[in-house]
């Protein structure tokens, strides 16, 4: 049995306890046989010291490991001295006469050991001690343990008590109490308590022996026996098959027995483990039923529906997280549960099946009272925690059956295997809702998202088409503005020398006349007075020539559009139009360098000069100074615009250049004049850059191309 319990389970450490604590008490036993064939006393001292020195002497300490695993004890020094006893006891008892001091016939059957000096006395000692310290342990722990456990510490604590109270018997007639061993008998009914609690109860969760063997002994004779009868049958003719014969008709035989046993397989594992199939049939169904499941009462109806029909467990439910409502809701309504529940915040951290009896029994106090009163108030006997993604989504509850039977280790596999396949589905499930959900909401989102878009997109259109015209004529406001400063300069320089050639042409009527009446005298004085307002007419006519000349220069566009443009003569041209508002308090200082032609349209550049050099003079209310100073960088030219007047508030330099910006009052500008010139010099591929600083001036500084490139003219 030790060795079919570590096949079932070789990494488990209780299996490998228990294979180890059987075949100590196998070695003991077949001991015991040589002990009674020994035919002389050296062989029966032999036996007696391999028996005790490779068997006896490890049976308490691997037992007393074994249930110090099984009742999850913590006193590891008290195992590890033992096994240093265990090992120090073991070479005294192989080789050392103080152990055995020899043997003696009893009974007319067998030679018995004898006692070799206080080593053996203390040996046992030692012996007894640790045998019932370990049963004291397995008593301790079946009043703390669940309803399962506790059953699997009875019939451990039984077993182990019956085998080792007979086998003790054996060490009477050491002592010279000849009583013949019959308790040897009594070790038989350890192994047989033992197997019904691995069955009934779960113990180390594996199946019985007998079970197993029983279902293949049957498989086996199904096969063996039909071909043995046809054997017999067949004697007379198979005794005439030659040596190479013969093994061509058993192969034939087991050939032909093979489809046989593929159909007879099946009928025999449902014979013997019928329940078991049938569970194996709902969960094969089961598994095809929530493969096509989407939502959550579908995959509640299946999943309750299964339990029940199956386990006939009442009452059953599924609770499922609701994030929002932050608590755990019954599928059928029956009942809700907050998120923070000391149980569910218990059971997150869980990824298997939970008995709630064996929490309630368990150490951690916190953790029981949370089951009880859970317990109390779902009825439930097992929790079947369902995770997503490390959380805890779920939670089956699992009542008692209704014919009040408790559940078998298969059904228990059930639930667990269930509880796997349930957390896919709730998984998938909650992801199907979810999508479901947010599709809806996009959805929707979309719908308001195109109805908003549409009616946006008929506002920016007819804003635009707003913007456009409003532009077009702020633009032209501008340049009307513009050109009415113009003519306003024109008009007044215009008017000076009309009133000196009026005044002049007056004097030289009077003269012409005084010349009529004196045509008999003297011409000299009133030809020299003649010549006079000859020469004022002259500079009149002069002035109003170089006027007009300077109006041409500014407002001139060619019919070629850009060409080579002399900036430093717009420049002069723009400050003769602003004369008059210059007047005697803001001086003037150029200073030119030699920046050559340049292409330009002269006609927008000089409205870019007249902009600024308008603005430099409005931001100077005093007397004050305009220094025009140019250079040249290779192929660039630059113009600098820089005036001492009141300067531009940091927070308003960002916007200096947007359309409509002004810090004018309402009714003196438009806030186009430094939009329009950005837009112009950008248009020439150049760019404008200002530095300002409060009660000290502002800075402009026009950057531009010598050539202009013709794809950016056309882009114009």
């Amino acid at each position: 049995m030790g060795f079919f319990v570590l096949s079932r389970g070789a990494a488990n450490k209780l299996n490998k306890l228990w294979f180890l604590f059987t075949t100590s008490v196998a070695i003991w036993g077949f001991g015991g046989m040589w002990i009674a064939l020994a035919k002389d006393e050296a062989t029966a001292l032999l036996a007696w010291r391999l028996a005790f020195g490779l068997g006896v002497v490890w049976i308490p300490i691997l037992f007393y490991h074994f249930v110090w695993v099984f009742c999850d004890l913590r006193n590891k020094k008290m195992l590890v001295v033992n096994y240093c006893i265990g090992g120090l006891f073991s070479p005294l008892i192989l080789f050392s006469p103080k152990f055995f001091g020899g043997v003696r016939f009893v009974f007319d059957s067998f030679y018995y050991s004898i006692p070799g000096s206080v080593v053996f006395h203390a040996f046992f000692i030692w012996w007894m001690w640790l045998v019932i310290y370990a049963h004291y342990n397995v008593f301790r722990s079946y009043h703390t343990a669940s309803d399962v456990k506790r059953n699997q510490f009875k019939y451990f604590f039984i077993a182990f008590s019956l085998a080792y109270f007979t086998g003790s018997l054996d060490y009477l007639p050491i002592y010279g109490i000849d009583v013949y061993p019959y308790g040897n008998f009594g070790i038989v009914l350890y192994p047989i308590i033992m197997t019904y609690a691995i069955g009934a109860y779960r113990l180390m969760d594996i199946q019985t022996v007998a079970h197993k063997t029983l279902m293949w002994t049957v498989t086996s004779a199904a096969v063996v026996i039909p071909i043995a009868a046809m054997l017999y049958l067949m004697k007379t003719w198979t005794d005439q098959l030659t040596w190479w014969q013969y093994p061509l008709v058993v192969g034939g035989l087991l050939a032909v027995s093979i489809p046989y046993l593929r159909i007879l397989q099946p009928k025999i594992d449902h014979l013997f483990q019928r329940r078991k199939y049938d569970l194996r049939t709902e969960l094969d169904q089961f598994f095809r039923d929530v493969a096509i499941v989407k939502s959550i009462p579908e995959l509640s109806e299946k999943l309750v529906g299964t339990i029940r029909k199956v386990l006939y467990a009442e009452p059953t439910m599924l609770l499922v997280w609701h994030p929002r409502e932050a608590r755990y809701a019954a599928t059928d309504g029956s009942m809700g549960v907050a998120d923070d529940d000391a149980w569910l915040v218990w059971l997150g951290g869980r990824k298997q099946m939970v008995e709630l009896s064996e929490v309630t029994a368990g150490p951690d106090r916190a953790a029981a009272e949370a089951a009880q009163a859970y317990a109390a108030r779902t009825h439930a006997l097992f929790c079947l925690p369902l995770h997503r993604d490390g959380l805890l989504v779920g939670v089956v509850n699992v009542g008692p059956k209704r014919n009040l039977q408790r559940y078998s280790q298969p059904e228990r596999e059930f639930l667990e295997t269930l509880r796997a396949e349930a957390a896919i589905a709730l998984t998938n499930s909650l992801l199907y809702d979810d999508v479901t959900h947010m599709s809806e909401e996009l959805r929707q989102w979309g719908l308001q998202l195109e109805h908003k878009v549409e009616e946006r997109t008929q506002e920016l259109k007819s804003a635009l088409h707003q913007l456009k015209e409003t532009e077009s004529q702020l633009i032209q406001s501008e340049k009307l503005a513009a050109h009415g400063l113009l003519a306003a300069g024109i008009l007044h320089e215009i008017n000076n020398p009309l009133s000196f050639s009026r005044g002049s042409l007056s004097v030289l009527k009077r003269a012409l006349a005084r010349v009529k009446e004196a045509s008999q005298g003297t011409m000299g004085p009133l030809l020299a007075e003649v010549e006079r307002a000859a020469e004022i007419i002259q500079n009149g006519h002069e002035r109003i020539a170089a006027i007009v000349r300077d109006l041409k220069t500014f407002a001139k566009r060619d019919v070629e559009g850009i060409k080579l443009s002399d900036l430093h003569q717009g420049l002069d041209a723009t400050l003769s139009l602003l004369r008059h508002e210059l007047g005697d308090r803001i001086a003037i200082v150029r200073d030119y360098g030699d920046i050559g032609l340049v292409e330009t349209d002269s006609a927008q550049i000089n409205q870019v000069f007249l902009n600024l050099l308008h603005n430099a003079l409005q931001a100077i209310s005093g007397a004050g100074t305009i220094t025009i100073k140019s250079w040249r960088n290779e192929d660039r030219v630059s113009i600098s615009i820089k005036d001492t007047g009141s300067g531009i508030d940091p927070e308003h330099l960002p916007h200096i250049f947007e359309p409509f910006f002004t810090t004018k009052p309402v009714g003196h500008g438009t806030g186009l004049g430094l939009s329009v010139s950005h837009r112009i010099v950008r248009e020439h591929g150049g760019q404008m850059s200002v530095h300002s600083q409060i009660g000290e001036g502002t800075e402009f500084v026009i950057e531009l191309p010598v050539r202009q490139l013709a794809a950016a003219h056309a882009a114009r």
